[in-house]
């Protein structure tokens, strides 16, 4: 049978539906869900899971509200690890998928390649698309799913999408922007065929524009229709995403939370010089859980009015003028209103403007 385009079959009295999706935290598809995974903080009367930096949060499509997961980021069952066995346990043949970090799980850190990590899967239905902050994960499809000790010090954030097919070209589009250092990666001749720009993507034949813009902007839609905005910059932007590209195209003021630990003069300051400016932002709170930018290792914004959410995988920091990277936003006023509840504080330098 055939249910909303995906091919369906009855195998041993149990419906079987290809089609790759998000997976919530209760394992159903969803149109997409973000994870807020908690720094590790040794405060008293935090939880188990937060003390040792495996606790986080999580909302999806179904349910846009912070809840905290009752287990933790390094075990089994819940949307992340949910999402990703569709790659580790898939036994078809017509799919594809790629993993991709420039600090992968084995290897050295890549300052070539753009600072972008994330995962994509497909089949020739539907798929989904992870964009992260998290270095050395997920592990390669023959390691299976675990999360690296390195993981649990710091904030880190996921949005993962569910998109149709027919967007899989538009991804690589991104990625020729971007330049992601992929590490593990599997693509049926099919969609090799189907897909050129994917096809040379993954086989670094075309490792990035070479000419300007240098900037991309790309409108997608998620499988249920949400519309998101993805804005990438490649390495020859020569300039912050935040304040050169993002807060001008969204024509909104915003508040950045990257991370801010580097060097100190590669540091940026919040920027009140543009129209529309950038606020770094200081310091997070959830429930009787706060902390500094300093913990968090998490990239995201927000607009400072309107209803906008971004999650993307780069920094702003100088030192990132020249490498590549993206983030995705959507406006929804329920999670906008999420993500800026959680803000604490942030760096003024001046009145805000909307």
């Amino acid at each position: 049978m055939v249910r909303n385009g995906v091919v369906c079959v009855v195998l041993l009295f149990v419906n079987v539906c290809w089609g790759l999706k998000c997976k919530s935290h209760t394992k159903e598809p969803v149109d997409w869900f973000t994870v807020y995974k908690l720094p590790l903080i040794h405060d008293i009367g935090v939880d188990r899971l937060t003390y040792n930096g495996i606790g986080f949060y999580y909302m999806d499509s179904q349910n846009p509200s912070w809840k905290l997961s009752q287990v933790g980021f390094n075990d089994t069952g819940h949307a992340v690890e949910y999402t990703l066995r569709q790659i580790y346990k898939n036994t078809t043949s017509e799919y594809m998928y790629s993993m991709y970090n420039d600090q992968p799980p084995d290897g050295h850190t890549s300052l070539n390649h753009g600072h972008t990590k994330g995962v994509f899967a497909f089949d020739k239905s539907e798929g989904f698309w992870l964009i992260m902050s998290i270095p050395h994960f997920p592990p390669a499809r023959s390691s299976g799913f675990s999360y690296p000790d390195s993981g649990k010090v710091y904030g880190q954030s996921i949005f993962c999408v569910s998109l149709k097919y027919s967007l899989l070209e538009s991804l690589a589009k991104i990625l020729t922007y971007t330049y992601p250092k992929f590490y593990d990666q599997y693509l049926h001749p099919s969609f090799a065929t189907e897909n050129p720009i994917l096809k040379s993507v993954l086989s670094n034949s075309q490792k990035h524009v070479t000419s300007p813009p240098f900037q991309l902007e790309t409108t997608l839609h998620t499988s249920a229709g949400v519309v998101l905005h993805n804005f990438a910059k490649s390495n020859d932007f020569h300039r912050d995403l935040y304040d050169a590209y993002l807060a001008s195209s969204l024509q909104k003021t915003i508040l950045v939370e990257t991370w801010q630990n580097g060097p100190h003069k590669e540091v940026l300051p919040s920027n009140c010089s543009v129209k529309f400016q950038v606020y770094n932002i200081q310091e997070i709170r959830f429930p009787n859980r706060t902390f500094k930018e300093t913990k968090d290792h998490s990239k995201w914004a927000v607009s400072r009015t309107g209803s906008w959410v971004c999650i993307g995988d780069i920094n702003r920091v100088s030192s990132q003028f020249h490498r590549a990277g993206s983030t995705t936003c959507v406006s929804n006023e329920n999670v906008w209103n999420q993500y800026t509840n959680i803000i604490r504080d942030i760096e003024t330098c001046g009145p805000i403007f909307g």
